[in-house]
């Protein structure tokens, strides 16, 4: 087919220009939206840890926020773990996270995790402590003989001084006269504060609840795929198929399909200006 003739054709069929960039557009919101579907759906992984990052939370930079819900921003540290960042207590190392039951158990790079919990405050976070215990904390000189050396939490503990935590209402204090009671009732979220670096703090959310979903197998995301907060339970991927896309292929997407489009337009105008001249031309 000359030029010419397909200057006619596109110059008696204008239309067929304008219907084919219509459906083309529809064509490219199509496969965006089953694209940020599967962003939603998709599985992330900081290299050195092995549980899946997914809905509720996201990885910051590696992630667009209407994969998670706010507040359940984790990122991959230096080193390759999981971080998550609470607001007033600073940035805890990610032990593992479980869905189906919320639960999402942290631990201190420092190997103090004791420390961390006398001063937590989880305050502007959607979490809450998984269990709260009330403790009594003894300080007590390091010469002193102590009758319960286990109490000892090693890492608060010093070359002078010994702290000691057990539960209140236990009489361990009246045989420790020579100990000073630094705090009664003092809430801390471990049932063990000596050992909480082996048990880790554990910490659980209610919004968003995604526990039906999780009951039925299914996955849990925003509708629509939006950041409006309004959640439901979606299907999961079926084996095999395209589960945790890269999001470079959906920059992709969102590029190529704009591009081919604005070429094709611009074709299809250089055809009706050059109709245009070869109709002057002629006249």
């Amino acid at each position: 087919m000359t030029l010419i003739t397909l200057a006619s054709f596109f110059q008696q069929s204008q239309t067929r220009i304008f219907l084919c960039i219509f459906f083309l557009f529809i064509f490219y919101f199509t496969v965006l939206s089953l694209s940020l579907q599967h962003l939603v759906f998709s599985k992330s992984y900081c290299p050195k840890n092995k549980f899946p990052i997914r809905f509720p939370f996201y990885l910051e930079n590696q992630q667009p926020q209407n994969c998670g819900y706010p507040g359940f921003n984790l990122k991959c540290n230096s080193q390759g773990y999981t971080v998550l960042n609470l607001p007033f207590s600073g940035e805890f190392l990610v032990q593992t996270i479980r869905y189906s039951n919320p639960e999402i158990k942290l631990y201190d790079a420092d190997n103090c995790l004791a420390r961390r919990l006398m001063d937590l405050n989880l305050s502007s976070s959607p979490f809450e402590a998984y269990v709260i215990v009330n403790y009594t904390i003894l300080s007590c000189p390091s010469e002193y003989p102590l009758t319960f050396r286990s109490l000892v939490v090693d890492c608060l503990s010093n070359y002078t001084t010994d702290l000691l935590a057990f539960y209140d209402g236990s009489d361990y204090e009246k045989y420790m006269p020579g100990c000073n009671v630094t705090a009664r009732n003092f809430s801390i979220a471990s049932n063990d504060l000596k050992y909480s670096d082996l048990f880790g703090l554990s910490l659980t959310w209610s919004v968003p609840n995604c526990t039906t979903c999780e009951a039925k197998f299914e996955l849990c995301g925003f509708e629509n795929y939006s950041t409006n907060q309004e959640i439901r339970c979606f299907g999961r991927p079926k084996s095999g198929s395209s589960e945790g896309q890269p999001i470079a292929k959906v920059i992709a997407l969102s590029v190529a399909i704009p591009i081919s489009l604005l070429l094709l337009l611009i074709f299809g105008l250089s055809l009706r200006i050059y109709c245009n001249k070869r109709r002057e031309a002629s006249s």
